[in-house]
């Protein structure tokens, strides 16, 4: 990683902290060459690949992908240019991530055709988590696993790293073989270019090219940007996305309703329904604890706002102040119940306050209960629950957490999104 190791604590990658974005930025490859093509000259035929190992408890997940192709003549320096996503958004839940960056010599022509196909841009998909693209992730790295195992391929260079994603900070964290966000390079070295003692603050990337003391770099070398993300946002392909979709659709038949119970009970499906949701966010592996606490607030938020501008209150007479009735009915504190059932689900208090300040604070006042634990369902059973103040919160945080969306430039519009899911 550039960066002193005393200069990197404030880098490094905590687990649940966030997301993992890993791209190989450039790579740079300087043919020797044979005493053959030495004398009488001659290209050498490389494929670029690079594989990362997503490793958590007893599973590791492999993504294996042919970056690049190209024909290089010997004895000259050549710049594979790549600026490629190959981990995009992993949640911070492994216990570590290892990549591995290799350069081998095709000898085969039958060879050469099937790295050609394999560098195709819907060949090299980012590592994602998702049972869909995982299972296209395994396939590929399956074929191209076989092709580097193939007699007629030489290894010229191969390269690797792994970083440690750990719970606790550390003063010198890259020391300890931790991951930290920042640049990672590989050279390889020769006597004219040994960077044997070398200030790793004056590398520097000018577009896809590596510099050192504003000298190009002109050595075999890869580069990787590690980075980070806070949030991921909502999936609007997955199953609960459809599902927190269809409760907000059933607030649609308020609007033939006749009486007051009669529309509490549609919303009452209708947080059903979101509840239904919530089980299949939390099976996903995507997603870190925070935002799944994040995201079941946004989609419950939607729904007391729906049925509130489907369920207005009744215009008074003029002179006569306006009667304005709870979103959630204090007739009805089942309602208010669910819906903190909802939020707290499996997850510990503390993280309930971390993704929900408000929502958080309110509900551990009221239920004084450890920070620590999570929310047993019996002990909501007796306790009180102001439906007003309860929204108020809910509203707050979500409002918060949509900001924090947009400053990501991550799209969050709810009902655009929804629009998409009704023509499905």
């Amino acid at each position: 990683m550039t960066g002193s190791p005393s200069d990197q604590g404030p880098n490094q990658i905590l687990k649940n902290e966030c997301y993992i974005n890993i791209k190989l930025q450039c790579v740079n490859y300087k043919s020797e060459g044979t005493w053959w093509q030495k004398r009488f000259g001659g290209t050498d035929n490389i494929v670029l690949t690079t594989t990362l190992n997503y490793k958590a408890g007893p599973e590791t997940i492999e993504a294996t992908s042919v970056q690049n192709r190209k024909k290089i003549k010997i004895n000259q320096s050549s710049n594979l240019a790549v600026n490629k996503i190959i981990g995009e958004k992993i949640p911070s839940t492994a216990d570590s991530i290892a990549l591995e960056v290799k350069m081998s010599a095709l000898k085969n022509d039958k060879l050469q055709e099937r790295f050609d196909m394999l560098n195709k841009t819907e060949y090299q998909t980012a590592l994602q988590l998702a049972p869909k693209a995982l299972g296209q992730v395994l396939t590929i790295t399956s074929l191209v696993k076989n092709l580097l195992t193939d007699s007629d391929l030489q290894p010229q260079i191969e390269a690797s790293y792994a970083g440690i994603i750990s719970s606790g900070r550390e003063t010198e964290p890259i020391v300890n073989g931790n991951l930290t966000r920042g640049m990672l390079i590989f050279i390889a070295t020769d006597e004219e270019n040994s960077y044997s003692k070398v200030n790793v603050n004056n590398f520097e990337l000018k577009g896809l090219n590596l510099y050192y003391n504003n000298n190009e770099v002109t050595n075999t070398y890869s580069v990787f940007i590690i980075s980070t993300d806070d949030l991921r946002g909502s999936d609007q392909n997955s199953n609960w996305f459809k599902k927190y979709a269809i409760a907000v659709r059933t607030l649609d038949k308020i609007r033939q309703a006749n009486n007051p119970t009669e529309k509490e009970n549609i919303l009452k499906d209708a947080i059903a329904i979101w509840n239904e949701g919530n089980i299949l966010l939390d099976a996903d592996t995507n997603y870190l604890d925070k935002e799944k606490t994040q995201i079941r607030n946004l989609y419950i938020n939607e729904i007391n706002d729906t049925y509130k501008k489907l369920n207005p209150p009744p215009v008074p007479p003029i002179g006569v102040l306006p009667n304005v009735p709870l979103p959630l009915s204090p007739d009805s504190p089942g309602i208010s119940l669910d819906i903190i059932k909802g939020l707290t689900g499996s997850t510990t208090f503390n993280t309930i306050r971390e993704a929900l300040p408000a929502t958080g604070n309110y509900l551990l006042e009221t239920l004084k209960l450890d920070s620590t634990n999570t929310i047993e369902s019996g002990l909501l059973e007796n306790i009180v629950i102001d439906p007003q103040k309860l929204s108020e919160f809910i509203n707050k945080d979500n409002k918060a957490y949509l900001l924090n969306l947009d400053k990501s430039g991550i799209t969050r519009d709810f009902l655009e999104l929804d629009k998409k899911t009704q023509k499905e």
